[in-house]
């Protein structure tokens, strides 16, 4: 398939699958979720113009479909492990715009990928983060424990539902 093409090593058949995807979006025949889960293979050309390409044409998917946001942040978080900057701040524009969108886990996972990007971009990055209120550790994934009493919160609350609300929340009796 096309997206099988997008992790070809030779960087003028990435272009060539970019460019028939592209034409299939524009069609709108184009399955944005498929296409969302393969494009982080783009990111390990080293060239820019392909990556740079999936990141706009990303962009523009989220702009028409909003609800796509979710999918396009993990192939955008990719994108920071590319070697040109320019890449990079791209990307972190991106997660700039979307925002108020990322879960604490894309925080987690932009804050461990810090180190990693060009000095140029760190700056961008730390903002990005600043506006996460605590600290990075505080993204950490949850401890069993911190999950089964979140949990057994859950269960009471859903149980002092209403009758009609806790049949429709499918509330175990």
């Amino acid at each position: 398939t096309l997206q099988d093409l997008l992790s070809a090593r030779a960087s003028h058949v990435v272009t060539f699958a970019m460019k028939m995807l592209k034409r299939l979006d524009k069609a709108k025949k184009l399955d944005a979720e498929a296409f969302l889960n393969s494009i982080s293979a783009v990111f390990s050309v080293q060239t820019k113009g392909q990556p740079k390409s999936a990141l706009t044409m990303i962009a523009q998917m989220c702009r028409r479909q909003p609800e796509l946001i979710p999918w396009a942040v993990n192939p955008v978080l990719d994108a920071l492990t590319h070697e040109v900057s320019e890449i990079q701040a791209k990307a972190v524009e991106m997660l700039e715009d979307w925002e108020p969108r990322l879960h604490p886990d894309h925080f987690a996972a932009l804050s461990g990928r810090v180190d990693d990007v060009a000095p140029t971009v760190r700056p961008s990055i730390e903002r990005l983060l600043g506006g996460v209120e605590g600290s990075t550790e505080e993204l950490a994934p949850q401890q069993p424990e911190d999950v089964a009493s979140e949990l057994g919160e859950l269960r009471t609350r859903a149980h002092d539902l209403d009758e009609r609300w806790g049949d429709r929340a499918m509330v175990p009796d």
